[in-house]
């Protein structure tokens, strides 16, 4: 029974499956009631399974080989052996709320119930870059369609108090004006798209913490490209490396290890009282994290990296 557990093929596993394996092993046909109690007497127990990226299609070990082939090929380059102050990597995430699972009672019979509580629509994309040195010297921007955070309000009363609470807002998360981009819209969410990772790296180039001669880390998803012909080569940047597809999630500073403080903003979420702090506070946690520890996740991930840490980093 060796081949009970296909975790390592990334292939989903039930009792149906489990049932036709021990017929055609054991010539034992089960009954679906014992191929639960075998499974659980196994050490098994029934999950969720992911289907997120196409990385899941290879096991873990063609993905720690693959993990490690960029990185021999980065050294081999000589890429790395820049100043730290010139790696830099860019992802986004989102201000998406965590998952609402609100039960009640209610009659029998009865049509379903709504929540009281204010639906929050809006989702706002956060794009963030980090730099090897662990400086923050490209916060994180965000771009919103949410009406809250234009620029300035109508001249009313209630105009005015959501100007005021935003400024407000703002000061207490310490956050600057400037970093929100607001896009006016009858839509709730702001996708990933080449004109916003443009706007950022352009943002923060005009204001001179970013050379187009820096090294550029970034996934290799189609909000990079337009008719195939990278944001960056058209810029004018020199310096860009794409992550491997299956393996960027891994590799990715980011995408490993920043956006994981979205774990406390979820646990903080149902404590803050509006969308507005709640997209800002997002962006707090990701200044924190950015100065406490993006320097090591640079140092994990990709520069002092080693063959045998991959399992921590992938899994066995």
């Amino acid at each position: 029974m060796d081949s009970v557990d296909q975790n390592c093929q990334n292939l989903p596993f039930g009792l149906r499956e489990f049932q036709k394996q021990t017929l055609e092993l054991c010539g034992v046909q089960l009954h679906m009631s014992t191929c639960c109690k075998v499974l659980c007497a196994l050490g098994h127990s029934r999950k969720l399974c992911q289907t997120k990226t196409p990385g899941f299609k290879k096991t873990n070990d063609l993905l720690r080989a693959e993990y490690w082939a960029f990185i021999v090929e980065m050294k081999r380059l000589n890429l790395f052996a820049v100043p730290t102050s010139e790696i830099f990597s860019i992802d986004a995430t989102y201000t998406r709320r965590p998952p609402m699972q609100v039960t009640t009672y209610s009659p029998v019979g009865g049509g379903k119930q709504k929540s009281a509580n204010s639906a929050k629509l809006h989702t706002n994309i956060i794009i963030t870059g980090i730099w090897a040195n662990g400086v923050n010297k490209t916060p994180c921007l965000m771009w919103t369609m949410d009406p809250r955070f234009r620029p300035v309000n109508k001249n009313t009363t209630r105009g005015r108090a959501i100007d005021d609470a935003l400024t407000e807002a703002l000061e207490y998360y310490n956050i600057s004006r400037d970093r929100i981009f607001y896009i006016e819209s009858s839509k709730h969410l702001v996708g990933e798209s080449p004109d916003l990772y443009e706007a950022f790296v352009e943002f923060y180039r005009k204001r001179g913490t970013m050379k187009k001669t820096d090294l550029i880390l970034h996934d290799g998803g189609n909000a990079f490209k337009r008719a195939n012909v990278s944001i960056f080569d058209a810029k004018g940047y020199t310096n860009h490396v794409t992550y491997p597809a299956e393996v960027h999630q891994y590799l990715s500073p980011n995408d490993n290890n920043l956006h994981g403080c979205k774990a406390k903003w979820y646990a903080d979420y149902a404590g803050i009282k509006d969308s507005i702090c709640s997209s800002l506070h997002l962006m707090e946690l990701i200044d924190l994290d950015t100065v406490k520890n993006s320097k090591k996740y640079f140092q994990n991930n990709l520069l002092k990296v080693k063959q045998s840490g991959l399992v921590g980093i992938i899994g066995a």
